[in-house]
């Protein structure tokens, strides 16, 4: 993928978009330079801007149709001075796609609004600002109130409410928090490529303006309840209010860790105080039945099918607030249980949230809690939890590989990896692949074509009984992504539980910071498709369906990788 470069010249930064088009020559005659787009590019960086405009003047007389080399030719424009041909350009830019990314079109969009104020058009300058600052996360708002150009603009309240910029009046907690409120529903507008997909646009704002007009009857936790709730009903999983960690709103962590077997929800480790409570099903929560609680809990989840709840309710499920808000009563920092133990016995048992001690959306419990699964022999899908990624040979032909993101590593980069097991299957001569997906929630989908690739490759593992991947709930994002492409372009055979989204779906996390609150989280900008355009189906369902039970759980088994073996081994 291109790259975008911040570059410092002459006491300013100017976008660098590394150009395919560079160092092809340009066609000589007429009466322009006739020099090569990376010898125009170099004008740029050298900030000879003069120059720069006839260069891409000529660039542009021989191809037209490269948006990269329009911006070029506006922002050349631009700083020699002439905003009128650099909006131009700009415009014309934004239109072919610049740079096939969102640093390029934000680059173009705030070129734009900044050559708009020069000239005097305010509202062109803040529909472009609008623009960029949506899909394609514009966020230096610095710079522009530097600009003494949008002197009049950033004193209006449009302005402040587009950049974040809270007015003396938002210092006031009830205004404060109708500030963050309206902000956010602006955003998720601007942001979301169909905000509105899953709910009524009308039935979402009435719950808008009903949560600002209730700002003053609600505690600080119901508001953050609200939100979640508000982000929530836009239906998708990269849609979400995270869990605050730090500050007066910080969340209260329980000492367990829920884990949903089937519908039923169990507790699967605890801290090693609460080791006595592991195994346990939970019936009740603050006296309200576990199935009412937890569908409440789950309305206000974020998700992309019913199986993102399993996975992202987890989470949630690790706060006491988040049992509040579901039943409407008992205390925001503690929660009752009532418990089933395996032997059938009931207890009730109080725990008290803490402080933020671990990451809740970890891939396991948390090291050294007890668990239902005896991590000192953990199953080997649970054995490397800490790694990226790995393989290792298990039966003669046969080789694991289990991938928990979608990244690069510290010591070694994803397609490093790729190419040693690519070497490894190949001078082997393996027969079988098991590639696991289960852990993984995600990462940087563009290096998925590295895997898929050396994996079309390979006849010996492309082939009907070659390829086996494992999937469950934990497979989200970008390990979706490469789910799909592997269902669309392998023999793959999926075994284990549905993934958290489809093979279509809005995805990509897109970060803000609420003004006054100070409350993060995400709306999704982007839209993935790894099906045909027709195919509705909430997920790439596994040709064999083997969930994890609390008896497997107990047992330290892994019913995905014995069901794959047992297919492996009846093929000989």
């Amino acid at each position: 993928m291109r790259s975008f470069i911040t570059i410092l010249l002459a006491a300013s930064m100017v976008p660098i978009l590394v150009d395919a088009a560079a160092g092809q020559a340009t066609p000589t005659g007429g009466g322009r330079s006739r020099l090569t787009a990376d010898q125009a590019l170099d004008l740029i960086r050298k900030g000879r801007w003069v120059d720069a405009v006839d260069a891409y003047a000529g660039v542009l007389e021989a191809n037209p149709f490269r948006g990269t080399s329009w911006y070029y030719y506006g922002l050349a424009q631009h700083r020699a001075g002439d905003c009128g041909g650099a909006l131009a350009a700009y415009e014309r830019a934004i239109e072919l796609g610049v740079n096939r990314g969102r640093s390029g079109m934000s680059a173009a969009m705030s070129g734009a609004a900044r050559c708009a104020a020069a000239l005097g058009d305010l509202d062109e300058a803040f529909r472009w600002l609008r623009e960029a600052s949506g899909r394609w996360e514009f966020s230096d708002w610095d710079t522009i109130e530097r600009d003494p150009n949008f002197a009049q603009l950033i004193a209006e309240d449009r302005f402040r409410l587009l950049a974040g910029r809270l007015g003396p009046d938002e210092v006031d907690r009830d205004m404060g928090w109708r500030f963050d409120i309206d902000y956010l529903a602006d955003l998720v507008v601007r942001r979301h490529p169909q905000p509105f997909h899953s709910v009524d646009e009308a039935s979402w704002r009435d719950r808008v303006s009903e949560l600002r007009a209730a700002v003053a009857s609600l505690t600080d936790v119901e508001i953050f309840g609200r939100l979640k709730d508000l982000l929530a009903a836009i239906g998708d999983g990269h849609t979400s209010l995270y869990p605050p960690s730090e500050g007066p709103l910080a969340l209260h962590q329980l000492p367990v860790w829920p884990y949903r077997f089937g519908q039923e929800w169990h507790i699967l480790a605890a801290a090693p105080e609460h080791a006595n409570l592991v195994g346990a099903r939970i019936v009740e929560v603050n006296g309200a039945p576990a199935t009412v609680v937890f569908e409440a809990m789950e309305r206000g989840t974020p998700k992309d099918n019913e199986q993102t709840f399993a996975f992202v309710g987890a989470m949630f499920a690790q706060f006491t607030e988040s049992y509040y808000l579901a039943v409407g009563s008992g205390s925001p920092t503690a929660t009752e249980f009532a418990l089933e133990f395996p032997d059938g016995q009931t207890r009730q048992v109080v725990l008290e949230g803490g402080p933020f001690m671990r990451n809740p959306n970890a891939r396991w419990a948390p090291e050294g809690w007890p668990s239902m699964t005896d991590m000192t022999a953990p199953p080997l899908w649970l054995s490397r939890l800490d790694e990226m990624f790995w393989f290792t040979d298990l039966d003669e032909g046969v080789v694991y590989a289990q991938v928990n993101q979608i990244a690069h590593d510290d010591e070694e980069r994803f397609e490093e990896f790729v190419a040693r097991l690519d070497a490894h299957l190949r001078a082997s001569g393996i027969r079988h692949l098991i590639l696991d997906l289960r852990l993984n929630n995600g990462g940087n989908g563009y290096l998925n074509w590295e895997l898929v690739r050396a994996l079309v490759r390979n006849e010996a593992i492309d082939r009907d009984g070659g390829l086996y991947v494992l999937i469950g709930r934990r497979t989200f994002s970008a390990a979706v992504l490469l789910t799909g492409d592997l269902d669309r372009l392998t023999h793959a055979r999926f075994v284990g539980e549905p993934p958290s989204s489809p093979p279509n779906f809005y995805g990509n996390d897109s970060g803000f910071t609420l003004p006054y609150s100070g409350l993060q989280g995400s709306i999704t900008n982007g839209y993935h498709q790894r099906s045909t355009w027709e195919d509705l189906s909430p997920w790439t369902a596994p040709d064999l369906w083997t969930p994890l039970t609390v008896e497997d759980a107990f047992a330290g088994r892994d019913p995905a990788l014995q069901a794959v073996l047992a297919q492996i081994r009846g093929q000989v």
